[in-house]
């Protein structure tokens, strides 16, 4: 048995469900507040995702900092305790939009593009139609 949408996605899309997924929740829902919930489980993916990768140092320092970010959203909900302003304002790195771009970046990093993908892409920038 297979997953119900994968014989209606073509495989050179599937691997942008997730991110598309982010940026819509990014948009839609993160326009006015973005919840604890939501940061610590945007970390908790990049923390999955990007456990394996060895990365440049930017990308570490950023990645690390959402996973710091993700892990006090956490307590804090756990606790049932409020976060500040300044907290919140530093938090748009833990954002879904961005968490999405990072997912990306590290689908580049480790090599799963597939060909038809980067194929995709370039023909969307290039306005053709494959």
């Amino acid at each position: 048995m297979q997953v119900l949408l994968k014989s209606l996605i073509p495989p050179q899309f599937l691997i942008f469900v997730s991110p598309i997924v982010l940026v819509l929740i990014g948009i839609y829902v993160e326009r006015k507040y973005m919840s604890r919930v939501s940061i610590f489980a945007n970390a908790a993916a990049l923390f999955t995702l990007y456990y394996p990768i060895e990365m440049p140092t930017w990308l570490g320092i950023l990645i690390n900092a959402i996973i710091v970010l993700g892990i006090i959203a956490g307590i804090a909900y756990a606790t049932n305790s409020r976060l500040s302003k300044q907290y919140y304002q530093i938090s748009w790195i833990a954002s879904s939009v961005v968490t999405a771009f990072l997912m990306v970046l590290a689908f580049v990093l480790l090599g799963e593009l597939p060909s038809e993908s980067i194929q995709f892409m370039v023909n969307l920038k290039n306005m053709t139609i494959i």
